[in-house]
Protein backbone atom coordinates (compact mmCIF):
# COMPACT_ATOMS: atom_id res chain seq x y z
CA UNK A 1 0.00 0.00 0.00
CA UNK A 2 1.41 3.59 -1.26
CA UNK A 3 2.04 6.01 1.79
CA UNK A 4 -0.57 8.17 0.26
CA UNK A 5 -3.08 5.61 0.91
CA UNK A 6 -2.68 5.12 4.44
CA UNK A 7 -5.73 5.90 5.64
CA UNK A 8 -7.06 5.86 9.23
CA UNK A 9 -8.44 2.51 8.89
CA UNK A 10 -4.59 1.37 7.80
CA UNK A 11 -3.76 3.18 10.50
CA UNK A 12 -5.65 1.73 12.86
CA UNK A 13 -4.79 -1.94 12.05
CA UNK A 14 -0.85 -1.08 11.70
CA UNK A 15 -1.71 0.02 15.45
CA UNK A 16 -3.51 -2.89 16.49
CA UNK A 17 -1.01 -5.16 15.39
CA UNK A 18 2.04 -3.21 16.43
CA UNK A 19 0.89 -1.05 19.83
CA UNK A 20 -2.09 -3.83 20.84
CA UNK A 21 -2.12 -3.52 24.23
CA UNK A 22 -1.53 0.63 24.38
CA UNK A 23 -4.22 2.88 25.65
CA UNK A 24 -5.77 4.17 22.43
CA UNK A 25 -8.37 6.70 24.03
CA UNK A 26 -9.82 6.93 27.95
CA UNK A 27 -12.76 8.69 29.06
CA UNK A 28 -12.38 10.93 32.01
CA UNK A 29 -15.57 11.50 34.45
CA UNK A 30 -13.18 14.19 36.46
CA UNK A 31 -9.40 14.33 37.12
CA UNK A 32 -9.30 11.43 39.44
CA UNK A 33 -11.54 9.11 37.64
CA UNK A 34 -11.44 7.48 34.40
CA UNK A 35 -14.78 5.39 33.35
CA UNK A 36 -13.87 3.73 30.27
CA UNK A 37 -10.60 2.63 28.61
CA UNK A 38 -10.00 0.61 25.25
CA UNK A 39 -6.56 -0.02 23.70
CA UNK A 40 -5.81 0.00 20.11
CA UNK A 41 -6.96 -4.06 19.91
CA UNK A 42 -10.02 -3.36 21.66
CA UNK A 43 -10.81 -0.61 19.20
CA UNK A 44 -10.04 -2.15 16.65
CA UNK A 45 -12.18 -4.96 16.87
CA UNK A 46 -15.03 -3.38 18.35
CA UNK A 47 -15.30 -0.83 15.43
CA UNK A 48 -14.67 -3.86 13.35
CA UNK A 49 -18.02 -5.42 15.07
CA UNK A 50 -19.92 -2.44 14.27
CA UNK A 51 -19.01 -2.23 10.68
CA UNK A 52 -19.77 -5.54 10.21
CA UNK A 53 -23.08 -5.31 11.37
CA UNK A 54 -23.79 -2.55 9.29
CA UNK A 55 -23.10 -3.86 6.53
CA UNK A 56 -24.65 -6.83 6.61
CA UNK A 57 -28.19 -5.03 7.14
CA UNK A 58 -27.53 -3.30 3.80
CA UNK A 59 -26.70 0.55 5.01
CA UNK A 60 -23.71 0.61 3.02
CA UNK A 61 -23.09 4.21 1.39
CA UNK A 62 -26.14 4.96 3.92
CA UNK A 63 -26.36 8.23 6.33
CA UNK A 64 -26.36 6.99 9.70
CA UNK A 65 -27.21 9.29 12.43
CA UNK A 66 -24.62 9.20 15.35
CA UNK A 67 -26.60 11.13 18.46
CA UNK A 68 -24.26 10.08 21.19
CA UNK A 69 -23.21 11.52 24.35
CA UNK A 70 -19.52 11.97 24.33
CA UNK A 71 -17.36 8.94 25.08
CA UNK A 72 -16.00 5.78 23.95
CA UNK A 73 -18.84 4.84 22.25
CA UNK A 74 -19.37 7.46 19.89
CA UNK A 75 -15.36 6.67 17.82
CA UNK A 76 -16.45 3.09 18.13
CA UNK A 77 -19.45 3.72 15.89
CA UNK A 78 -18.13 6.57 14.36
CA UNK A 79 -14.77 4.50 13.28
CA UNK A 80 -17.46 1.59 12.47
CA UNK A 81 -19.24 3.86 9.74
CA UNK A 82 -15.94 4.37 7.99
CA UNK A 83 -15.48 0.64 7.46
CA UNK A 84 -18.81 -0.41 6.36
CA UNK A 85 -18.55 2.51 3.77
CA UNK A 86 -21.46 4.39 5.59
CA UNK A 87 -21.62 7.97 5.84
CA UNK A 88 -21.77 9.05 9.81
CA UNK A 89 -23.54 12.14 11.13
CA UNK A 90 -22.88 13.08 14.42
CA UNK A 91 -24.98 15.04 16.09
CA UNK A 92 -25.34 15.82 20.00
CA UNK A 93 -27.89 13.42 22.37
CA UNK A 94 -30.55 15.77 23.81
CA UNK A 95 -31.06 15.66 27.10
CA UNK A 96 -34.10 16.89 29.24
CA UNK A 97 -32.69 20.67 29.79
CA UNK A 98 -31.18 20.76 26.05
CA UNK A 99 -34.57 18.69 24.22
CA UNK A 100 -36.72 21.39 23.44
CA UNK A 101 -34.13 24.00 21.53
CA UNK A 102 -32.07 21.27 20.03
CA UNK A 103 -35.26 19.13 18.52
CA UNK A 104 -35.75 21.41 15.72
CA UNK A 105 -32.43 20.97 14.37
CA UNK A 106 -32.56 17.37 14.72
CA UNK A 107 -35.54 17.12 12.87
CA UNK A 108 -33.56 19.32 9.91
CA UNK A 109 -30.50 17.26 9.50
CA UNK A 110 -32.74 13.59 9.66
CA UNK A 111 -34.69 15.09 6.54
CA UNK A 112 -31.72 16.96 4.87
CA UNK A 113 -29.52 13.62 5.44
CA UNK A 114 -31.98 11.25 4.29
CA UNK A 115 -30.81 9.40 7.48
CA UNK A 116 -31.19 5.69 6.97
CA UNK A 117 -30.72 4.30 10.46
CA UNK A 118 -29.72 5.41 14.13
CA UNK A 119 -27.19 4.27 15.62
CA UNK A 120 -27.01 5.81 19.31
CA UNK A 121 -26.25 5.37 23.04
CA UNK A 122 -28.66 4.14 26.34
CA UNK A 123 -28.76 8.06 26.84
CA UNK A 124 -30.65 9.00 23.58
CA UNK A 125 -32.51 5.88 24.10
CA UNK A 126 -33.69 6.92 27.71
CA UNK A 127 -34.89 10.33 26.27
CA UNK A 128 -36.56 8.87 22.96
CA UNK A 129 -38.47 6.66 24.94
CA UNK A 130 -39.88 9.15 27.69
CA UNK A 131 -40.49 11.21 24.51
CA UNK A 132 -41.59 9.19 22.03
CA UNK A 133 -44.62 11.28 20.52
CA UNK A 134 -42.34 14.72 19.91
CA UNK A 135 -39.82 12.38 18.32
CA UNK A 136 -42.48 11.13 15.45
CA UNK A 137 -39.81 12.26 12.85
CA UNK A 138 -37.97 9.34 13.52
CA UNK A 139 -40.87 6.48 13.56
CA UNK A 140 -39.86 5.05 9.88
CA UNK A 141 -36.47 4.07 11.10
CA UNK A 142 -34.31 1.49 12.66
CA UNK A 143 -32.90 2.81 16.12
CA UNK A 144 -29.81 0.63 17.44
CA UNK A 145 -28.43 0.86 21.22
CA UNK A 146 -24.96 0.73 20.25
CA UNK A 147 -25.37 -1.91 23.07
CA UNK A 148 -27.32 -4.39 21.61
CA UNK A 149 -23.98 -5.08 18.78
CA UNK A 150 -20.85 -3.84 20.80
CA UNK A 151 -18.48 -6.59 22.16
CA UNK A 152 -19.90 -9.46 20.48
CA UNK A 153 -17.04 -9.91 18.14
CA UNK A 154 -19.16 -12.02 15.64
CA UNK A 155 -16.78 -13.79 12.97
CA UNK A 156 -16.89 -11.23 9.39
CA UNK A 157 -19.13 -12.37 6.60
CA UNK A 158 -17.12 -11.15 4.12
CA UNK A 159 -14.55 -8.22 3.67
CA UNK A 160 -15.16 -4.88 3.75
CA UNK A 161 -15.86 -2.33 1.09
CA UNK A 162 -12.31 -0.85 -0.39
CA UNK A 163 -12.98 2.87 0.07
CA UNK A 164 -11.64 5.22 -2.62
CA UNK A 165 -10.56 8.95 -2.37
CA UNK A 166 -13.80 10.38 -3.38
CA UNK A 167 -15.73 8.22 -0.93
CA UNK A 168 -17.88 10.36 2.05
CA UNK A 169 -17.14 9.31 5.23
CA UNK A 170 -18.90 12.05 7.44
CA UNK A 171 -21.58 14.94 7.12
CA UNK A 172 -20.43 18.02 9.54
CA UNK A 173 -23.97 19.82 10.20
CA UNK A 174 -22.98 23.26 11.19
CA UNK A 175 -24.36 24.37 14.71
CA UNK A 176 -25.01 27.71 13.89
CA UNK A 177 -28.52 27.72 12.40
CA UNK A 178 -30.66 25.76 14.44
CA UNK A 179 -33.74 26.35 11.54
CA UNK A 180 -31.59 25.51 8.45
CA UNK A 181 -28.26 23.32 9.38
CA UNK A 182 -26.12 22.73 6.22
CA UNK A 183 -23.98 19.66 5.75
CA UNK A 184 -20.19 19.93 4.95
CA UNK A 185 -19.33 16.44 2.97
CA UNK A 186 -15.88 15.09 4.50
CA UNK A 187 -13.99 12.58 1.83
CA UNK A 188 -12.18 9.73 2.65
CA UNK A 189 -9.22 12.60 0.65
CA UNK A 190 -10.12 15.31 2.27
CA UNK A 191 -9.61 13.63 5.99
CA UNK A 192 -6.65 11.14 5.33
CA UNK A 193 -4.67 14.70 4.04
CA UNK A 194 -5.37 16.92 6.47
CA UNK A 195 -4.46 14.60 8.95
CA UNK A 196 -1.10 13.76 7.34
CA UNK A 197 -0.46 17.71 7.80
CA UNK A 198 -1.63 18.33 10.94
CA UNK A 199 -0.05 15.68 12.48
CA UNK A 200 3.22 16.75 11.10
CA UNK A 201 2.31 20.72 11.70
CA UNK A 202 1.22 19.96 14.92
CA UNK A 203 3.87 17.25 16.11
CA UNK A 204 1.83 14.27 16.51
CA UNK A 205 3.62 11.43 17.73
CA UNK A 206 3.17 8.06 19.14
CA UNK A 207 4.66 9.35 22.38
CA UNK A 208 1.99 12.26 22.16
CA UNK A 209 -0.88 12.07 24.93
CA UNK A 210 -3.63 14.22 23.81
CA UNK A 211 -6.68 15.57 26.31
CA UNK A 212 -10.19 17.04 24.36
CA UNK A 213 -13.24 18.03 25.90
CA UNK A 214 -14.38 19.98 23.06
CA UNK A 215 -17.54 18.48 21.52
CA UNK A 216 -17.10 15.70 19.33
CA UNK A 217 -20.35 16.93 16.92
CA UNK A 218 -18.08 20.24 16.45
CA UNK A 219 -15.06 20.37 13.43
CA UNK A 220 -12.21 20.74 16.15
CA UNK A 221 -13.14 18.55 18.67
CA UNK A 222 -14.24 15.71 16.29
CA UNK A 223 -10.86 16.26 14.19
CA UNK A 224 -7.98 16.70 16.42
CA UNK A 225 -9.41 15.59 19.63
CA UNK A 226 -11.20 12.30 18.68
CA UNK A 227 -9.52 11.24 15.40
CA UNK A 228 -6.05 12.83 14.52
CA UNK A 229 -4.17 11.31 17.86
CA UNK A 230 -5.90 7.70 17.06
CA UNK A 231 -4.09 8.29 13.28
CA UNK A 232 -0.85 9.00 15.09
CA UNK A 233 -0.85 5.72 17.46
CA UNK A 234 -0.69 8.14 20.78
CA UNK A 235 -3.06 8.09 23.52
CA UNK A 236 -6.14 10.58 23.84
CA UNK A 237 -7.74 11.34 27.15
CA UNK A 238 -11.28 12.60 26.76
CA UNK A 239 -13.81 14.64 29.16
CA UNK A 240 -17.38 16.14 28.69
CA UNK A 241 -17.52 19.48 27.61
CA UNK A 242 -19.70 19.88 30.19
CA UNK A 243 -17.48 19.18 33.13
CA UNK A 244 -14.62 21.53 31.74
CA UNK A 245 -17.67 24.28 31.30
CA UNK A 246 -18.73 23.47 35.03
CA UNK A 247 -15.17 22.80 36.50
CA UNK A 248 -12.62 24.46 34.02
CA UNK A 249 -9.71 23.24 36.54
CA UNK A 250 -10.29 19.75 35.95
CA UNK A 251 -8.80 20.70 32.44
CA UNK A 252 -5.74 21.60 33.88
CA UNK A 253 -5.47 19.09 36.89
CA UNK A 254 -6.03 16.21 33.91
CA UNK A 255 -3.37 17.66 31.65
CA UNK A 256 -1.09 17.68 34.90
CA UNK A 257 -1.88 14.28 35.87
CA UNK A 258 -1.29 12.55 32.40
CA UNK A 259 1.13 14.92 31.10
CA UNK A 260 -0.75 15.56 28.31
CA UNK A 261 1.32 17.22 25.77
CA UNK A 262 -1.23 18.32 23.24
CA UNK A 263 -4.63 19.97 24.20
CA UNK A 264 -6.61 23.44 22.83
CA UNK A 265 -9.74 25.00 22.89
CA UNK A 266 -11.50 28.31 21.62
CA UNK A 267 -10.18 31.49 23.64
CA UNK A 268 -13.30 31.71 26.37
CA UNK A 269 -11.99 28.13 26.98
CA UNK A 270 -8.40 29.73 28.44
CA UNK A 271 -10.49 33.06 29.86
CA UNK A 272 -12.91 30.70 31.74
CA UNK A 273 -9.21 29.40 33.47
CA UNK A 274 -7.68 32.66 34.28
CA UNK A 275 -11.40 33.96 35.74
CA UNK A 276 -12.61 31.04 37.84
CA UNK A 277 -9.29 29.88 38.40
CA UNK A 278 -9.06 28.06 41.87
CA UNK A 279 -4.99 28.01 43.30
CA UNK A 280 -6.25 25.83 46.22
CA UNK A 281 -7.64 23.27 44.01
CA UNK A 282 -4.70 23.30 41.70
CA UNK A 283 -1.41 23.74 44.16
CA UNK A 284 1.24 21.68 42.88
CA UNK A 285 -0.09 20.90 39.22
CA UNK A 286 2.88 21.05 36.58
CA UNK A 287 1.87 22.29 33.30
CA UNK A 288 5.61 21.44 31.71
CA UNK A 289 4.71 18.91 29.54
CA UNK A 290 2.52 20.95 27.61
CA UNK A 291 3.95 21.58 24.41
CA UNK A 292 1.18 22.12 21.78
CA UNK A 293 -2.19 25.06 23.33
CA UNK A 294 -4.24 24.69 20.70
CA UNK A 295 -6.07 28.12 20.32
CA UNK A 296 -8.75 29.33 16.98
CA UNK A 297 -12.03 28.15 16.57
CA UNK A 298 -12.81 31.96 17.37
CA UNK A 299 -11.28 35.48 17.36
CA UNK A 300 -7.73 34.83 18.88
CA UNK A 301 -6.64 37.72 21.32
CA UNK A 302 -3.38 38.66 22.56
CA UNK A 303 -4.79 39.24 26.06
CA UNK A 304 -6.40 35.74 26.41
CA UNK A 305 -3.05 34.65 25.56
CA UNK A 306 -0.80 36.95 27.97
CA UNK A 307 -3.29 36.35 30.67
CA UNK A 308 -3.29 32.60 30.55
CA UNK A 309 0.58 32.82 30.30
CA UNK A 310 0.68 35.43 33.91
CA UNK A 311 -1.46 33.23 35.75
CA UNK A 312 -0.01 29.72 34.34
CA UNK A 313 3.73 29.94 34.56
CA UNK A 314 3.86 29.79 37.92
CA UNK A 315 2.97 26.14 36.87
CA UNK A 316 5.35 26.02 34.75
CA UNK A 317 3.23 26.68 31.18
CA UNK A 318 5.79 27.37 28.41
CA UNK A 319 4.84 30.89 26.56
CA UNK A 320 5.99 28.98 23.33
CA UNK A 321 3.22 25.87 23.60
CA UNK A 322 0.27 28.52 22.64
CA UNK A 323 -0.23 27.54 18.84
CA UNK A 324 -2.63 29.65 17.41
CA UNK A 325 -4.08 28.05 14.22
CA UNK A 326 -6.93 28.78 11.77
CA UNK A 327 -9.68 26.57 10.02
CA UNK A 328 -13.16 25.42 9.62
CA UNK A 329 -15.49 22.73 8.54
CA UNK A 330 -15.64 23.73 5.01
CA UNK A 331 -11.98 23.04 5.32
CA UNK A 332 -11.88 19.88 7.00
CA UNK A 333 -9.94 21.16 9.53
CA UNK A 334 -6.97 23.22 9.14
CA UNK A 335 -5.89 26.31 6.85
CA UNK A 336 -2.92 27.67 8.76
CA UNK A 337 -1.43 26.89 11.88
CA UNK A 338 1.76 28.34 14.15
CA UNK A 339 4.50 26.76 14.56
CA UNK A 340 5.31 24.66 17.48
CA UNK A 341 7.78 25.99 19.70
CA UNK A 342 7.68 29.15 18.68
CA UNK A 343 6.02 32.35 20.23
CA UNK A 344 2.72 33.94 18.77
CA UNK A 345 3.13 36.12 16.55
CA UNK A 346 1.58 39.58 17.86
CA UNK A 347 0.85 42.40 15.21
CA UNK A 348 -0.04 46.37 16.32
CA UNK A 349 -2.33 47.73 14.06
CA UNK A 350 -3.76 51.20 13.06
CA UNK A 351 -6.85 50.97 13.88
CA UNK A 352 -8.60 53.82 11.73
CA UNK A 353 -6.90 52.13 8.69
CA UNK A 354 -7.77 48.95 9.61
CA UNK A 355 -11.61 49.99 9.75
CA UNK A 356 -11.32 50.76 5.82
CA UNK A 357 -9.23 47.38 5.49
CA UNK A 358 -5.91 48.71 5.14
CA UNK A 359 -3.33 47.56 6.80
CA UNK A 360 -0.83 49.89 8.24
CA UNK A 361 1.45 48.98 11.44
CA UNK A 362 1.42 51.17 14.57
CA UNK A 363 4.69 51.56 15.52
CA UNK A 364 3.77 52.84 18.91
CA UNK A 365 2.08 49.76 19.68
CA UNK A 366 -1.30 51.89 20.56
CA UNK A 367 -3.37 50.30 18.22
CA UNK A 368 -5.37 47.09 17.82
CA UNK A 369 -3.25 43.89 18.14
CA UNK A 370 -3.97 41.19 15.78
CA UNK A 371 -2.72 37.71 16.57
CA UNK A 372 -1.05 35.34 14.04
CA UNK A 373 -2.73 32.13 12.86
CA UNK A 374 0.51 30.45 11.63
CA UNK A 375 1.58 29.73 7.90
CA UNK A 376 -0.94 28.05 5.48
CA UNK A 377 -0.35 24.19 5.33
CA UNK A 378 1.44 22.31 2.36
CA UNK A 379 -1.13 21.69 -0.40
CA UNK A 380 -3.40 24.52 0.18
CA UNK A 381 -3.51 27.77 -1.78
CA UNK A 382 -4.90 30.93 0.17
CA UNK A 383 -5.45 34.49 -1.80
CA UNK A 384 -6.87 37.68 0.14
CA UNK A 385 -9.63 39.37 -2.01
CA UNK A 386 -11.34 42.60 -2.12
CA UNK A 387 -15.05 41.88 -1.43
CA UNK A 388 -16.05 45.12 -3.46
CA UNK A 389 -13.66 44.70 -6.90
CA UNK A 390 -13.07 41.23 -6.47
CA UNK A 391 -9.62 41.27 -7.14
CA UNK A 392 -6.61 40.36 -4.87
CA UNK A 393 -5.14 42.48 -2.23
CA UNK A 394 -2.33 43.16 -0.16
CA UNK A 395 -4.72 44.71 2.54
CA UNK A 396 -7.46 42.93 4.44
CA UNK A 397 -10.05 41.19 2.38
CA UNK A 398 -11.99 38.13 2.39
CA UNK A 399 -9.61 34.88 2.41
CA UNK A 400 -10.48 32.31 -0.24
CA UNK A 401 -8.64 29.08 0.01
CA UNK A 402 -8.30 26.21 -2.86
CA UNK A 403 -6.77 22.74 -2.28
CA UNK A 404 -7.73 19.23 -1.66
CA UNK A 405 -8.81 19.77 1.65
CA UNK A 406 -11.59 21.80 0.41
CA UNK A 407 -15.06 20.17 1.04
CA UNK A 408 -16.86 19.32 -2.34
CA UNK A 409 -19.55 21.22 -0.67
CA UNK A 410 -22.71 20.81 1.42
CA UNK A 411 -25.34 17.67 1.08
CA UNK A 412 -28.12 19.61 -1.02
CA UNK A 413 -31.34 18.62 0.10
CA UNK A 414 -32.81 19.08 -3.06
CA UNK A 415 -30.99 16.21 -5.04
CA UNK A 416 -29.06 13.78 -2.31
CA UNK A 417 -26.92 12.98 -5.23
CA UNK A 418 -25.89 16.54 -5.98
CA UNK A 419 -23.35 18.81 -3.93
CA UNK A 420 -23.98 21.83 -4.10
CA UNK A 421 -20.97 24.25 -3.45
CA UNK A 422 -20.30 27.36 -2.04
CA UNK A 423 -17.17 27.87 -4.55
CA UNK A 424 -16.22 31.04 -6.79
CA UNK A 425 -13.56 30.91 -9.44
CA UNK A 426 -10.70 32.88 -9.81
CA UNK A 427 -9.42 33.85 -13.30
CA UNK A 428 -6.93 30.86 -12.64
CA UNK A 429 -10.28 28.71 -12.93
CA UNK A 430 -8.91 27.26 -9.91
CA UNK A 431 -12.04 26.90 -7.48
CA UNK A 432 -11.57 28.74 -4.29
CA UNK A 433 -13.58 28.77 -0.88
CA UNK A 434 -14.79 31.97 -0.07
CA UNK A 435 -14.45 31.52 3.56
CA UNK A 436 -16.21 34.61 4.41
CA UNK A 437 -13.87 35.77 6.95
CA UNK A 438 -11.76 39.17 6.53
CA UNK A 439 -7.77 39.32 6.96
CA UNK A 440 -4.45 39.69 5.48
CA UNK A 441 -1.50 37.59 4.60
CA UNK A 442 1.72 39.20 5.90
CA UNK A 443 5.18 36.85 5.12
CA UNK A 444 3.41 33.94 4.84
CA UNK A 445 1.25 34.15 7.94
CA UNK A 446 -2.60 34.57 8.24
CA UNK A 447 -4.16 37.26 10.15
CA UNK A 448 -7.82 37.59 11.18
CA UNK A 449 -9.28 40.39 11.13
CA UNK A 450 -13.09 40.45 11.40
CA UNK A 451 -15.85 38.68 9.90
CA UNK A 452 -17.17 39.50 6.27
CA UNK A 453 -20.72 37.65 6.95
CA UNK A 454 -23.28 38.45 9.35
CA UNK A 455 -22.70 34.97 11.36
CA UNK A 456 -22.20 35.62 15.42
CA UNK A 457 -19.38 33.94 17.15
CA UNK A 458 -20.41 32.87 20.51
CA UNK A 459 -18.25 30.82 23.07
CA UNK A 460 -16.67 29.12 19.70
CA UNK A 461 -20.09 28.61 18.24
CA UNK A 462 -22.31 30.29 15.08
CA UNK A 463 -25.24 31.82 15.73
CA UNK A 464 -27.48 33.48 12.86
CA UNK A 465 -28.92 36.65 13.41
CA UNK A 466 -31.88 36.26 11.56
CA UNK A 467 -32.73 32.96 13.63
CA UNK A 468 -32.09 35.57 16.61
CA UNK A 469 -33.84 37.88 15.28
CA UNK A 470 -36.93 35.93 14.34
CA UNK A 471 -36.91 34.11 18.08
CA UNK A 472 -36.99 37.63 19.58
CA UNK A 473 -40.13 39.16 17.11
CA UNK A 474 -42.08 35.62 18.79
CA UNK A 475 -41.02 36.25 22.20
CA UNK A 476 -43.30 38.90 22.83
CA UNK A 477 -46.99 39.94 21.31
CA UNK A 478 -45.42 43.38 20.96
CA UNK A 479 -43.13 42.88 18.99
CA UNK A 480 -44.85 40.92 16.01
CA UNK A 481 -44.48 43.69 13.54
CA UNK A 482 -41.81 45.45 14.77
CA UNK A 483 -38.12 45.61 13.38
CA UNK A 484 -34.56 44.15 15.19
CA UNK A 485 -31.47 43.66 14.75
CA UNK A 486 -29.07 40.91 15.88
CA UNK A 487 -24.62 41.67 15.94
CA UNK A 488 -21.81 41.10 18.18
CA UNK A 489 -19.10 43.63 19.60
CA UNK A 490 -15.99 43.56 21.17
CA UNK A 491 -15.96 44.64 24.82
CA UNK A 492 -13.24 43.97 27.42
CA UNK A 493 -11.89 41.63 24.93
CA UNK A 494 -14.91 39.20 24.61
CA UNK A 495 -17.76 39.22 21.89
CA UNK A 496 -20.84 40.22 23.58
CA UNK A 497 -24.24 39.28 21.60
CA UNK A 498 -26.36 42.94 21.71
CA UNK A 499 -30.22 43.37 20.47
CA UNK A 500 -31.62 46.12 19.28
CA UNK A 501 -35.45 46.16 19.28
CA UNK A 502 -37.92 48.81 17.90
CA UNK A 503 -40.94 49.72 20.22
CA UNK A 504 -43.66 52.26 20.16
CA UNK A 505 -42.73 55.19 22.68
CA UNK A 506 -45.67 55.04 24.16
CA UNK A 507 -45.06 51.99 26.16
CA UNK A 508 -44.67 52.25 30.08
CA UNK A 509 -41.95 51.21 32.23
CA UNK A 510 -43.50 47.96 33.19
CA UNK A 511 -43.89 46.81 29.83
CA UNK A 512 -40.46 47.76 28.42
CA UNK A 513 -39.36 45.76 31.55
CA UNK A 514 -41.72 42.56 30.58
CA UNK A 515 -40.64 43.18 26.98
CA UNK A 516 -37.00 42.69 27.86
CA UNK A 517 -37.56 39.41 30.01
CA UNK A 518 -39.05 37.95 27.52
CA UNK A 519 -36.91 38.27 25.26
CA UNK A 520 -34.26 37.32 27.42
CA UNK A 521 -36.16 34.02 28.27
CA UNK A 522 -36.73 33.12 24.57
CA UNK A 523 -33.12 33.60 23.87
CA UNK A 524 -32.28 31.29 26.66
CA UNK A 525 -34.87 28.46 25.66
CA UNK A 526 -34.36 28.62 21.98
CA UNK A 527 -30.41 29.49 21.20
CA UNK A 528 -29.07 28.79 24.93
CA UNK A 529 -28.14 32.22 25.22
CA UNK A 530 -28.12 35.92 27.07
CA UNK A 531 -27.28 38.63 25.73
CA UNK A 532 -24.99 41.49 26.85
CA UNK A 533 -27.29 44.48 26.49
CA UNK A 534 -31.17 45.02 24.65
CA UNK A 535 -31.85 48.61 23.72
CA UNK A 536 -35.45 49.36 23.08
CA UNK A 537 -35.39 52.26 19.95
CA UNK A 538 -37.95 54.18 18.56
CA UNK A 539 -39.85 52.89 15.26
CA UNK A 540 -38.24 53.33 11.79
CA UNK A 541 -35.29 54.10 13.21
CA UNK A 542 -33.24 50.95 12.77
CA UNK A 543 -31.39 51.84 9.48
CA UNK A 544 -32.63 49.58 6.33
CA UNK A 545 -31.68 49.53 2.56
CA UNK A 546 -33.99 51.14 0.45
CA UNK A 547 -34.97 47.39 -0.33
CA UNK A 548 -36.09 46.64 3.39
CA UNK A 549 -33.30 44.63 4.22
CA UNK A 550 -31.46 45.55 7.72
CA UNK A 551 -28.50 47.34 7.65
CA UNK A 552 -26.34 45.15 10.96
CA UNK A 553 -23.22 47.00 10.38
CA UNK A 554 -24.21 50.60 10.06
CA UNK A 555 -27.11 49.80 13.54
CA UNK A 556 -23.65 48.47 15.10
CA UNK A 557 -21.86 51.41 14.39
CA UNK A 558 -24.42 53.32 15.65
CA UNK A 559 -24.79 50.92 18.87
CA UNK A 560 -20.85 51.70 18.92
CA UNK A 561 -20.93 55.31 18.80
CA UNK A 562 -24.27 55.99 21.22
CA UNK A 563 -26.07 57.28 18.11
CA UNK A 564 -29.25 54.97 18.74
CA UNK A 565 -32.56 56.77 19.29
CA UNK A 566 -32.65 55.17 23.13
CA UNK A 567 -36.26 54.60 24.89
CA UNK A 568 -34.44 52.23 27.24
CA UNK A 569 -31.49 49.80 27.60
CA UNK A 570 -30.93 46.85 29.74
CA UNK A 571 -27.66 45.46 30.24
CA UNK A 572 -26.90 42.20 32.47
CA UNK A 573 -24.96 41.62 35.30
CA UNK A 574 -20.70 41.22 34.77
CA UNK A 575 -18.43 39.01 36.36
CA UNK A 576 -17.46 42.12 37.79
CA UNK A 577 -20.65 43.52 39.68
CA UNK A 578 -20.81 40.07 41.19
CA UNK A 579 -17.92 39.68 42.58
CA UNK A 580 -16.77 36.92 40.07
CA UNK A 581 -13.96 39.18 38.14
Amino acid sequence: MQPEEKDLLYMLEHYAISLPNKSACVFLKDSDTEVSKLTYSELYKQARTVGDYLQRHGFNRERILLPFSPGLNFIVSFIGCLYAGAIAVPVPSPTKSTLERTLPSLKTIVKDADIAMVLCDSDFMEVYERNGKIFNFLSHLPIINFKEISGKHEKENHPFLKLSPSTITYLQYTSGSTSSPKGVICTQENMTKNFKVTALALGYEEDSIALNWAPHTHAYGLLYGYLLPLYCGATCFLMAPSTFLSHPMQWLLSMSKYRATHSGCPSFGYDLCVNYMDEEQIQGIDLNNWRVAITGSEIIREKTIMSFYEKYKLYNFNFEAFTPLYGMSETVGTISTSSIGEKPVFLSLDTNSLKENIIKEDLEKKGRVIVGCGKVVPGLDVVIMDPQSGKETKNAGEIWVSGYQCSPGYWNTADKKHLSTDFSKKESQRKYLKTGDLGFLRDGEIFITGRLKEVIILSGKNHYPTDIETTISNSHSILKNHTNAAFSVELDDREELIIVQEVIASLNINQLIEIIRAMRRALSKEHGLDTYEVILVKTASIPKTVSGKIQRGQCRNQYINNQLNVIYSDKKLSPKSLGLD
